[in-house]
């Protein structure tokens, strides 16, 4: 079940989060590296997918996955910064952000 805080959907697993969800409209975005005092630890299937506003985002050290298509069809995403702690980053994640130029 998904909870909310803020322009975040969020699931919870024991003390661990994952984002699964973005509904803001900001352009540059700082994921939360906590949320209800819990660790965000991933990001969850196409929680990014279709945001066509964001152009950055910056994702907290607490991060060790990034999942499917997270960020699919961002198309106008510039820059995002991936902390050394991030495990595995799965398949088509960066698919259709053709204007991505640093990582």
């Amino acid at each position: 079940m998904a909870e909310t805080w803020g322009d975040w959907e969020y699931s919870v697993s024991g003390d661990e989060v994952t984002i699964t969800k973005y509904k803001g409209s900001a352009t540059e975005v700082v994921i939360p590296d906590e949320i209800s005092g819990k660790k965000v630890l991933s990001i969850g299937d196409e929680a990014f997918s279709d945001c066509l506003k964001l152009t950055g985002i910056k994702i907290p050290d607490s991060v060790t996955s990034i999942g499917y298509k997270a960020f699919y069809r961002c198309v106008n995403l510039k820059s995002i910064s991936i902390p050394y702690g991030v495990k595995s980053i799965e398949e088509g994640t960066f698919g259709g952000c053709y204007s991505l130029k640093n990582i």
